[in-house]
């Protein structure tokens, strides 16, 4: 097994993730970008939403860091990571995540943090994993059956993503056509050079492909594997922080994560009025403390059954 290669130190006007941190080498030869800092255990382990990567974290990994090792990093085909074998649903992102763990020698137990898409994979890996868990933090995390009633709307969009990659892999983007203008959207609110790195990507046929299998998963594989797998998480730590901006806009969005926190005994849910969906972003000291809520109710024996 090949060791993990370590890139030099970015200067220290360059945010991490604007450029390579650790490339970690799986056993099948593909590198997935991987940062850690921090000390303190459990590690806690981020996994972000939909088509995201490190960058997620810019403000809730420093305050995390403070008490505990957090590692984000970016799943295959995104960011600074080489593209995976397709598809790319929740299984292969967990496989992924497995071996990167083990490779980096970052050691069980685990705290698994989710956003939005991301709490589906944290979910999958946390069932079959159980004993390595030692809580979960879901930030308006997705649910089984989001998409429901909204079949074609998927299917457009995932259509839209391939129609990116095949114009990319003909070296046809940017594209004159209007159609294709969400193809090389010029990214806004960020820096010159990070900038740089989200237009380079777009010209990439695998971050399209990538996005298209990633989101045709959440309705589709994702869901299918969160229903087989067990609906109830025991006395595991779990917190489920809902953004009450989406809470308004979707009937139930509520009463789906208060459904997901009763699956624990220790499990809670709590809703962050006026909060987005990019919950690390609004409220990123509500996510360090769930992070340290969890953390300490993971050090702390569970109360005996009735």
């Amino acid at each position: 097994m090949a060791a993990p290669r370590l890139i030099d130190a970015p200067p220290a006007a360059v945010a991490f993730w604007e450029v390579p941190q650790r490339l970690v080498r799986l056993p099948d030869g593909r590198r997935l970008n991987l940062y850690c800092t921090g000390k303190g255990t459990p590690t806690v382990i981020l996994e972000s939403g939909f088509s995201a990567t490190t960058w997620s974290w810019a403000n809730v990994q420093p305050r995390i860091a403070r008490t505990n090792r957090v590692c984000s990093y970016d799943r295959a085909g995104l960011g600074f990571s080489d593209p995976g074998p397709m598809p790319r649903d929740g299984r292969a992102v967990v496989a992924d995540l497995r071996a990167l763990l083990r490779v980096a020698k970052l050691a069980p137990p685990y705290i698994l943090v989710g956003h939005s898409a991301g709490g589906m994979t944290m979910r999958l890996f946390a069932d079959p994993r159980f004993s390595n868990v030692a809580g979960l933090v879901l930030l308006d995390p997705s649910v089984e059956g989001q998409f429901a009633g909204q079949e074609a709307a998927v299917a457009a969009r995932v259509a839209a993503d391939e129609r990116c990659a095949v114009l990319a892999e003909k070296r046809q983007l940017p594209s004159a056509d209007p159609r294709d203008a969400r193809c090389t959207k010029a990214p806004a609110g960020v820096s010159p050079s990070f900038g740089q790195v989200l237009m380079a990507a777009q010209r990439n046929p695998a971050y399209w492909r990538t996005l298209a299998s990633e989101y045709a998963s959440i309705a589709g594989a994702n869901s299918d594997a969160l229903r087989a797998t067990r609906t109830s998480h025991g006395d595991l730590p779990l917190v489920v922080l809902t953004a009450g901006q989406t809470a308004a806009a979707a009937p139930g969005w509520e009463a789906a994560h208060r459904e997901l926190a009763a699956r624990s005994t220790r499990g809670v849910q709590r809703t962050l009025a006026g909060a987005s969906h990019n919950i690390m972003k609004d409220a990123p000291d509500a996510v360090a403390s769930a992070v340290a809520e969890v953390t300490a109710e993971a050090k702390r024996p569970a109360a005996p059954s009735p």
